[in-house]
């Protein structure tokens, strides 16, 4: 209703690009002479008078019920991937270091996941592991599937857990409704006063009187939806279906996470909570490789499994006190140690057991070159963790 695409009216160059000293870019408006407008009457798709018409009914909704100077920001601020997610795990995998979305690099294929603050300079983040995303999702995705198909204990813990709490909340809802009746009666009586004030031309000039208004209006259409709610709640049945119907539905929502990928991945943003990635870095390495850790969200999980089978309030009411109902943490490997990696503590244990080397080299079938060269680094690596722990070092050779 605001794109002047529809009224054929084309505009280029709205926004630039600038760039911090970190190297960040941010896109900000330019001002109206700068920007390319062109008219491409062809292309209209509304009338003229409809399309003004509908620009005056908007500027008055927003007049009333906009931002208003000195209020803040409604609601959380939700980033665009997570709406229209573009990819299973795009906007979804953050830096367990220090909590920035990850950003997609690659081409022509092989993308990965990278912290955006990566570096080794004082303030940047030293998550150093890329995710690769195609192994990162078909991990997730297998995880997810696997724990749909198999109901582990926590989920029937889950189970009995909702349902006493929607139990619970049932038998609350009647008392609930007759306090927001009461207020809701209260409201919209001191809108009508305000209404009755404003029919004076003078104190119809008073921001502050309409603001009044829009606040108590805004505030008797939350009460007169939670009304609704709640007599949709209590003429439905209170109790939750059996557990055989719940696994059936988490069978087939098993096969639309393989099956339908779009779907899936806006699935993903109501099961998973943010999933952290971390490098795993052999002492005296620099590099290593990534591991994903998440929770998923068992109320959500539910919810979407019964499909409707209680209501939008009810499930809005009682979702505020079951953030208890998370799985356990899972983890995912993107990798492994190296031979060398692996061998490295055990050489080392060995060494300070008095091992000859010859022995080692017969133990782990590894060359004497290469076998002291990874006890070398990881005798250092530990040395120089230990003098920073401000421990002594009592590594043998």
């Amino acid at each position: 209703m605001e794109n002047p695409k529809f009224i054929g009216q084309w505009t280029w160059g709205a926004t630039r690009t600038i760039r911090n000293s970190k190297g960040k870019v941010k896109r900000v408006p330019v001002p109206d002479q700068q920007k390319a407008v062109r008219e491409r009457p062809h292309l209209r798709i509304v009338a003229q008078d409809v399309w003004q018409l509908t620009q005056k009914r908007l500027a008055d909704l927003n007049d009333q019920f906009g931002m208003k100077a000195g209020q803040k920001r409604r609601g959380p601020r939700v980033h665009h991937t997570v709406e229209y997610p573009q990819g299973l795990l795009r906007g979804l995998v953050i830096c367990a270091v220090c909590k920035r979305r990850l950003w997609q690099n690659g081409r022509g294929g092989d993308y990965f996941l990278v912290c955006p603050d990566h570096g080794h300079g004082p303030g940047l983040c030293p998550m150093c592991a890329s995710v690769p995303v195609k192994p990162a999702e078909e991990a997730v995705l297998e995880i997810l599937k696997n724990l749909l198909l198999a109901w582990p204990d926590w989920v029937s813990r889950a189970v009995t857990t909702m349902r006493e709490l929607l139990n619970q909340q049932f038998h609350a809802v009647p008392e609930q409704l007759a306090i927001d009746k009461r207020h809701l009666a209260d409201v919209e009586k001191k809108i009508e006063l305000i209404l009755n004030d404003l029919e004076d031309p003078i104190a119809r000039q008073s921001d502050a009187l309409k603001q009044r208004l829009a606040q108590r209006e805004l505030e008797a259409t939350e009460l007169r939806r939670r009304i609704a709610g709640a007599d949709q709640a209590l003429g439905a049945a209170a109790e939750m279906p059996d557990e055989a119907w719940i696994r059936e539905q988490l069978r087939d929502m098993a096969s639309l996470l393989t099956e339908q990928k779009t779907r899936a991945g806006l699935l993903l943003r109501r099961l998973i909570g943010p999933i952290e990635a971390s490098a795993v870095v052999a002492p005296g390495k620099k590099r290593g490789f990534p591991r994903l850790t998440f929770r998923i969200r068992a109320w959500d999980l539910l919810v979407i499994a019964m499909e409707g089978r209680i209501s939008e309030f009810v499930a809005e009411m009682v979702g505020g006190t079951a953030d208890s109902l998370e799985s356990p943490e899972f983890t995912i490997d993107l990798g492994r140690p190296s031979r060398m990696e692996e061998w490295a503590p055990k050489i080392a244990e060995m060494r300070e057991q008095g091992v000859a080397w010859k022995k080692i080299v017969e133990i782990t079938g590894l060359r004497m070159g290469p076998a002291y060269e990874t006890w070398n680094r990881y005798v250092k690596a530990l040395t120089r963790q230990k003098e920073a722990d401000g421990q002594p070092d009592q590594s043998a050779g």
